[in-house]
């Protein structure tokens, strides 16, 4: 145990970041996505096809196109070295699958159930979490699943606006362990080990949530 007592040692810093921006970008991946989606599938403005259309081409641009100009304006706005600028890029564009997924679900729930509400006084808000939210829970648990492995296993954009310090677990990694000269090469396996263990426990609890919302999402298609 004392390779992985030194490994947890070393990046247990790293791991308390990647959790606050986990809980932190899934909550708002959520209620974004959801809340967009919720407009797109279930009202009609002018406009929308085309609005969902240009939604879905952000899906097309890789990421890495994306490094330079946004390492700009996160630094011009005064964020680097801070871990606002890993969860704003993410509430901003990290929502794109997300609102594909759950407007396909939206899109194919019955009507019936949002038209009955209305008639009964619910405001559209309340259709919203009263009835879309929770019809929508296992999608929602894939969501969240998919976010949290992405957080937590990025590494090129952590390394770009923090400081050594501030690291994500993944970006921590690859630092904490090696000199100039040398790894240490045990410590380093156990940290890897450790640091995926979240991972591990997440997916054999959560599994089958995650499996019903693909499947859901699927026959909505």
């Amino acid at each position: 145990m004392g390779y992985y007592g030194e490994a947890f040692h070393g990046i247990w810093g790293n791991m308390f970041n990647s959790l606050i921006v986990c809980v932190v970008t899934t909550i708002g991946v959520v209620f974004f996505s959801s809340a967009t989606a919720y407009v797109f599938s279930r009202h009609h403005f002018f406009g929308k096809e085309v609005l969902f259309s240009l939604v879905l081409a952000l899906m097309m641009v890789p990421g890495v196109l994306t490094l330079v100009p946004s390492y700009i304006l996160y630094k011009t706005l005064g964020l680097h070295d801070n871990l606002m600028a890993l969860i704003l890029p993410i509430w901003t564009g990290g929502c794109i699958f997300a609102v594909f997924l759950l407007t396909t679900f939206f899109s194919g729930l019955p009507k019936d159930l949002f038209e009955a509400a209305q008639i009964d006084g619910a405001s559209l808000f309340r259709c919203y979490y009263a009835i879309a939210l929770p019809l929508s829970m296992p999608i929602l648990g894939t969501i969240t699943i998919m976010q949290i492995v992405n957080v937590w296993n990025d590494y090129i954009w952590p390394q770009l606006v923090l400081s050594e310090e501030k690291f994500t677990v993944s970006a921590g990694l690859l630092l904490t362990f090696k000199s100039e000269y040398t790894s240490n090469m045990p410590v380093m396996f156990a940290g890897y080990l450790v640091a995926s263990s979240p991972l591990i426990l997440l997916f054999i609890f959560a599994n089958k949530f995650y499996i019903q919302g693909l499947v859901g999402a699927a026959i909505k298609m």
